[in-house]
């Protein structure tokens, strides 16, 4: 939900049959071995599906790069809790960098 709400603020959506398949965030290539940074797949995801014995996928990756976003970065993104990349540099976001961005304890790239 959290993501489905960033992606609404910022007029953003999946590319139609990469990821999110059939509704399914962690599908197709947020899960294959397509580097996140292809530029064909943008914006993405990544996700992490080793979780209680490979049943449960989190969202550990996050690019929306250089898509001309507008908006502020959205306080959903702390229920992104296992975020450890986030690029979405190159956009238009307004205001101060938010301070629950330290909320995000497993962010290692930003």
């Amino acid at each position: 939900r959290a993501l489905n709400s960033i992606f609404e603020q910022w007029d953003a959506q999946a590319l139609e049959g990469l990821w999110n398949i059939s509704g399914e965030l962690c599908s197709g290539t947020a899960i294959n071995d397509t580097d996140l940074e292809d530029g064909s797949n943008n914006p993405s995801i990544k996700c992490d599906c080793s979780y209680n014995n490979h049943t449960t996928c989190h969202i550990t990756k996050l690019r929306v790069y250089a898509l001309n976003k507008r908006g502020v970065i959205p306080e959903e993104l702390v229920a992104l809790k296992y975020l450890t990349f986030l690029k979405i540099d190159q956009n238009y976001f307004t205001g101060p960098l938010p301070s629950f961005i330290g909320n995000l304890t497993a962010l290692t790239f930003l």
